[in-house]
């Protein structure tokens, strides 16, 4: 009996079932596109640790760039607060013994008005021997200004600049006159200027000076001591008999 042509081109395997179709060609297929997506997702990595690097150190760099911006801004901030801050220093000094004061003034000689300006002054009279102190005859302590003292800035005079005061010489006689005028006894005059620097900053600038009775000098700087060596200098009390 002749074989069915549905069944032509077919042929029985050994085992009785059909072959089936070679896939040998899309194997191949596979496994290029598999190691394609391999390659892309290790190149991904890579551009993103590449990338997360760069962008790291672009951060690192740009927060030293702030900071060195910062420095310099601060200094900056620094050098025009240095020139153009409030300087108040002693312009003047006068003694009138026969009086019983010294006459005073303080320059600003910075560019902003000095706020707040308070001196606390110290005049002290001691007995001298070898240029040495040897005992405090007579101390007295006076406040000049506070909270609503300003000084303007400038050197030109009254007004200007200036702040004028008269510091009294108590207890001053003639004997002790004389005795300063010789040498015997000493007159000092210190004190502690305090004011705001227009800044908001405030600054303390202390002062010391010798009397010396030549009248071309009248006032020398205090060698060694200050104003806070002076406080803690006391006069002498007198002996009861």
């Amino acid at each position: 009996m002749p074989p069915d042509a549905s069944q032509q081109g077919t042929e029985a395997a050994p085992s009785g079932r059909p072959q089936a179709q070679p896939v040998f060609l899309l194997q191949p297929v596979r496994g290029w596109f598999e190691y394609t997506q391999l390659v892309v997702s290790i190149l991904t990595l890579l551009a993103l640790v590449v990338y997360t690097s760069f962008t790291g150190t672009q951060t690192r760099l740009n927060r030293r760039a702030i900071r060195v911006s910062e420095q310099a801004l601060r200094a900056s901030e620094q050098a025009l607060q240095v020139s153009e801050r409030a300087y108040l220093h002693v312009g003047r000094l006068a003694a009138n013994l026969y009086k019983a004061r010294i006459d005073m003034s303080f320059f600003n000689s910075g560019r902003h008005p000095a706020t707040r300006a308070t001196v606390r002054i110290e005049t002290l009279r001691a007995l001298v021997a070898n240029d040495q102190i040897t005992q405090v005859v007579h101390s007295h302590r006076q406040t000049f200004g506070g909270d609503r003292t300003e000084v303007p800035p400038g050197t030109a005079g009254p007004g200007i600049g200036y702040w004028g005061m008269t510091v009294p010489l108590p207890e001053l006689t003639r004997s002790d006159i004389e005795a300063i005028r010789s040498g015997q006894q000493r007159l000092s005059i210190a004190g502690l200027i305090e004011h705001d620097d227009g800044f908001g900053t405030p600054q303390k600038t202390s002062f010391c000076y010798h009397y010396d009775p030549d009248p071309t000098i009248q006032w020398n700087r205090c060698p060694v001591v200050t104003f806070e060596d002076l406080q803690k200098m006391e006069p002498t009390q007198p002996k009861q008999p």
